[in-house]
């Protein structure tokens, strides 16, 4: 009893971030001519979009891989997110793909 109230306590005081859902956008897939249209219609993209939709108290977090071409590749996922009408506060972007030649789109939510 102690330590689940310990542990409910924890949380309480340290929220969590939950991740419920990921996407992951290739470079293959980034690399063809985009518009409106075409980045709407990336299953990544338009799944992310409709999931951050339902919750939209939840933060869209951008991976992308290191370096400059990785860093401008989320930059630009983001002004289309926002486009999309994501609003800036709810983009993170953040190195730390697990792929060189992929952005991770993530749905996180506060645990609070």
């Amino acid at each position: 009893m102690k330590s689940t109230l310990l542990i409910v306590s924890l949380l309480v005081v340290f929220p969590v971030s939950v991740q419920a859902e990921s996407w992951v956008l290739g470079m293959e897939e980034w690399s063809r001519p985009r518009s409106g249209i075409a980045v709407s219609q990336m299953p990544p993209v338009r799944n992310a979009v409709t999931a951050w939709e339902k919750t939209q108290q939840s933060t869209l977090q951008i991976r992308y891989p290191g370096g400059e071409e990785g860093s401008l590749w989320a930059e630009e996922l983001s002004d289309w997110l926002i486009s999309l009408g994501v609003p800036a506060w709810a983009i993170e972007v953040l190195p730390g793909s697990t792929s060189e030649d992929s952005v991770e789109i993530a749905l996180s939510s506060s645990g609070d």
